[in-house]
């Protein structure tokens, strides 16, 4: 299904459209409006946009901009620039919740008591570990040996905790979302409109969500870096030619033969093709 890719990618971001259209009406006329340090309004809006859309666009993003023939290098700068600005985001959302929560002064109801509130922290914790640790690991990969340990198995941890928080965000979220509808809206249970715009707007990030995560995790829409690094060496351009033309031998420098002749040889560095067929 290599040709399904930019249809699921322009649908997600319908979805996406959808999910931030509704969230906006429905915080705006449904649960409140946009008060800063009042329950609901900005802390919704922050947290969806951050762990929501952002860590969505985020996680597909090497697959969007590979096809796009950018860099390897501009493409890991972008996703790490797209995580800051979440992070960001972040913090401006958790301390709206804290000062609308704050200003409730409801007697007896103390903080962070709710599954939401729960799975929230847990996910932000989550989140800037793996931020710290990716940081550290891709800000160090150039300087790593070939076969460290950790070019095999890092990688693949990294992408993993990726999906995994993706999924706790919608849940956070969700659960958020919830919440907000069965306290801020008196008749939620009569399946009124307000209700039923908050809902449209919970199935719209289940949407995106699932629609990401079908575009991550297929193995045929993974990035090739090959395609968007730079070949530096004759080696390099050996393991290129190897991959798109697996039946095609590339010999460097040293290995090419005395028995090459001038009309298959450009110099002492340059390169020579014998099929493995004989041919």
């Amino acid at each position: 299904m290599p040709s399904l890719f930019w249809p699921l990618v322009v649908l997600s971001q319908l979805f996406a459209g959808a999910m931030l259209v509704t969230m906006v009406i429905w915080l705006q006329h449904h649960v409140g409006g946009f008060v800063w340090g009042a329950p609901g309004g900005y802390h919704p809006l922050l947290l969806t946009l951050s762990l929501v859309f952002l860590f969505g666009e985020a996680l597909i993003s090497f697959r969007v901009l590979s096809r796009c023939r950018l860099p390897y290098l501009a493409q890991k700068a972008i996703h790490a620039s797209v995580h800051t600005v979440i992070i960001i985001l972040l913090i401006a959302g958790l301390r709206a919740a804290a000062l609308a929560k704050d200003a409730q002064e409801i007697h007896g109801v103390v903080h962070n008591h709710s599954l939401h509130s729960w799975l929230g922290y847990f996910t932000v914790i989550l989140f800037c570990l793996q931020f710290v640790a990716g940081c550290a690991y891709y800000g160090a990969e150039r300087f790593l040996r070939q076969d460290h340990p950790l070019r095999a198995h890092y990688p693949q941890v990294h992408v993993f905790f990726g999906i995994f928080m993706f999924s706790l965000s919608l849940a956070s979220c969700l659960t958020g979302l919830n919440e907000l509808s069965i306290y801020k809206i008196a008749e939620y249970s009569s399946g009124v409109a307000s209700g039923n715009i908050g809902n449209i707007y919970g199935m719209s990030m289940v949407l995106f969500g699932g629609s990401i995560a079908f575009i991550v995790t297929r193995s045929e829409y993974k990035t090739d870096k090959t395609s968007t690094q730079n070949i530096d060496s004759p080696q390099q351009c050996q393991a290129a030619y190897h991959d798109a033309l697996p039946n095609v031998h590339v010999m460097v420098g040293d290995d090419i033969t005395d028995d090459v002749t001038d009309d298959v040889m450009d110099g002492g560095d340059g390169l020579r093709m014998q099929s493995k067929d004989g041919v």
